[in-house]
């Protein structure tokens, strides 16, 4: 696609997971000169389109995962709690861990907001 081609250019380097044709999916970017300090990729989609995790290891042994999260929304909390264990349970014993991504819920309902940032006025 021209965002990849883009990205590309510029140096980074895209890792995707779609859901369909139709939905989008999970992508890390991870800049060249980053992914260049480590000998070792490994790219595994946990959960096609939901949960995509890329393993890095260097020269000295050391370790990184990066997992890229978009949890279901709008079907409760069962698919999310399979989701959340999905992960959990992709995550390598040993490594240093980042996890981002979309995780769409909240713990409690006054984490929602309703076009207003809790307990602050507009400006």
């Amino acid at each position: 696609t021209h965002v990849a081609a883009t990205l590309k250019a510029r140096g980074i380097s895209c890792f995707w997971s779609h859901l369909s044709c139709h939905q989008g999916g999970v992508v890390i970017c991870i800049r060249k000169s980053f992914l260049d300090k480590f000998d070792q990729l490994s790219l595994n989609s946990v959960v096609k389109g939901r949960i995509l995790s890329i393993s890095l290891i260097n020269s000295c042994g050391k370790a990184l995962q990066i997992v890229a999260v978009y949890f279901t929304t709008g079907q409760g909390p069962s698919p999310i709690n399979k989701e959340i264990d999905k992960v959990k349970t992709s995550l390598i014993k040993g490594y240093h861990h980042i996890v981002l991504g979309d995780f769409n819920f909240v713990l409690q309902e006054n984490d929602r907001s309703q076009g207003t940032v809790y307990g602050y006025e507009k400006a």
